[in-house]
């Protein structure tokens, strides 16, 4: 079983702020999954309020605003962190 959590670093930002996520995928059983699509849909901050930033791992961006890490590969009992920024 795999669980995604995300998380931002701050609740309120002004212009010219870096916001901060964190996309953690945990998983509970005890041998690997391969083969894991991650992506995330950031048009509501992108390109409206600001502009993405970087991406660790590396994402894949599409139409400016789609991330995607694609063919992961998740350890048994583990958790795989991705974390990315938007700069407002």
């Amino acid at each position: 079983k795999l669980v995604a959590k995300k998380v931002v670093d701050k609740q309120t930002a002004n212009p010219g702020d870096t916001l901060n996520y964190t996309i953690t995928v945990q998983n509970t059983i005890g041998s690997p999954v391969t083969g894991v699509n991650i992506t995330d849909d950031i048009s509501p901050v992108v390109p409206t309020f600001g502009t993405f930033g970087t991406s660790t791992p590396a994402a894949t961006v599409t139409g400016g605003n789609q991330l995607a890490w694609s063919s992961q590969t998740i350890p048994g009992n583990s958790t795989a962190t991705y974390t990315y920024s938007v700069v407002l």
